[in-house]
């Protein structure tokens, strides 16, 4: 054998050892990446908060601090604009930013309490107050709450054209469920989907990552133009014109390269969400109510295989009672993607709350929230013994 056989098949040995090692040391500056607070030099001018980690400390989801008075001190959270069809604020676009960098106003104050609904749930109430001109008439604002970031890349490694084929729009099976897979359409027409965020609409992991630093601390990217934060890649109209009456992002416009970075980082967060311990009664009983037909245990994996999230990533219609006003283009008010629920385990505490603005205190009162759609199921929940209720809220708990 040449010398340079030797050498090509050495470093062929090598390539998966090297292969982790990158990975280990692109992870690592993500992290770095992560939780660096920004300043003036890259932030903004409007923002919400300086760093990933102020949203998703150690990863994990929005934490709140519940006053007695019903008020709602959250780290991680934003209030989102809009009318029915999608559209923001001629002046405030779609999101509220409550800080700015030195010589720039906040646009608005913000602050949530909750309120009582009756039959011991409780609302969000959330009080925008413009630090210049009114919001405009018709223009609903919603509270939204950041979700774990431990689940990302079991998110991106979805086929979602597999879990296409086994959702069922038109409820022709008629149990009631219609969920759907949100599709956009690419310049040449090809569909890809939706998978990431609230009303899954943002494509991959990159793209989420690169919408919350374009949109919530005004850094832009080669996936996100100067002043396009929440719009995804393939949404012409909205990358045509800058977002309505925000000023220009004068921050400095990252690399593609810290993207995937970060998307490294998060993508190592997997590891640290371990299978759940096996409970066949409480998943018999999460079967029974119902709560499978859209938190489906798994999905198909790209490549083959199944990857366990306990969401279906399709919209569904979950009922006025949560309609919080504020549609999306082709996404209907009432309409939200099937929350994961795989690593919930890993983020109960005082500090959790659960739905799109965390009025739920716990499993339970989110799942008598559930309406439309997951109607029934809430009626089979409430429908078991208090000994079954208590065996099926311990399973989700620990997943």
């Amino acid at each position: 054998m040449t010398m340079r056989a030797l050498i090509l098949a050495a470093l062929m040995a090598a390539a998966p050892a090297l292969a982790v090692a990158q990975e280990a040391l692109d992870a690592a500056m993500g992290r770095s990446l992560f939780e660096r607070r920004w300043t003036g030099e890259g932030l903004g001018p409007l923002y919400n908060e300086r760093s990933c980690a102020a949203c998703h400390k150690d990863g994990g989801p929005a934490r709140f601090v519940t006053m007695p008075d019903g008020g709602l001190a959250i780290a991680g959270a934003v209030v989102r604009l809009g009318d029915a069809t999608g559209r923001g604020d001629p002046r405030y676009g779609i999101q509220v930013h409550t800080h700015g960098i030195a010589g720039v106003s906040p646009e608005a104050a913000v602050n949530a309490r909750l309120v009582p609904a009756g039959d011991g749930l409780a609302r969000v109430a959330v009080e925008v107050t413009p630090l210049g001109d009114p919001l405009s008439p018709g223009v609903t604002v919603s509270l939204r709450v950041a979700q774990t970031a431990r689940t990302a890349a079991a998110i991106d490694r979805v086929d979602m054209a597999a879990l296409d084929r086994l959702s069922d729009p038109r409820d022709a099976d008629g149990d009631g469920v219609s969920g759907r897979v949100r599709w956009f359409r690419d310049g040449a027409g090809a569909l890809v989907a939706g998978r990431f965020g609230w009303r899954a609409g943002q494509l991959s992991l990159d793209d989420q990552v690169a919408s919350a630093f374009a949109l919530d601390m005004g850094l832009s990217s080669p996936l996100r133009p100067q002043s396009h934060g929440d719009c995804t890649p393939l949404q012409a109209e909205c990358l045509a014109a800058p977002q309505p009456g925000k000023a220009e992002f004068a921050g400095r416009e990252m690399s593609g390269d810290l993207v995937a970075l970060v998307s490294a980082f998060v993508r190592s967060l997997d590891a640290t969400v371990a299978p759940p311990a096996n409970d066949a009664a409480g998943a018999a009983l999460f079967a029974r109510a119902g709560c499978a037909a859209c938190h489906l245990p798994e999905v198909p994996a790209t490549g083959g295989g199944a990857v366990s999230l306990y969401s279906d990533l399709m919209l569904h219609d979950m009922g006025e009672a949560l309609s919080d006003g504020a549609g999306e283009p082709d996404v209907a008010p009432t309409e939200w993607r099937t929350a994961p629920l795989r690593g919930l385990r890993l983020d109960a505490g005082v500090s959790r709350r659960y739905l799109h603005d965390g009025r739920a205190a716990s499993v339970e009162e989110a799942i008598r929230w559930h309406g439309g759609e997951a109607s029934s199921s809430r009626v089979r929940f409430e429908a078991l013994t208090e000994a079954d209720r208590r065996r099926l809220i311990g399973f989700v708990e620990a997943l």
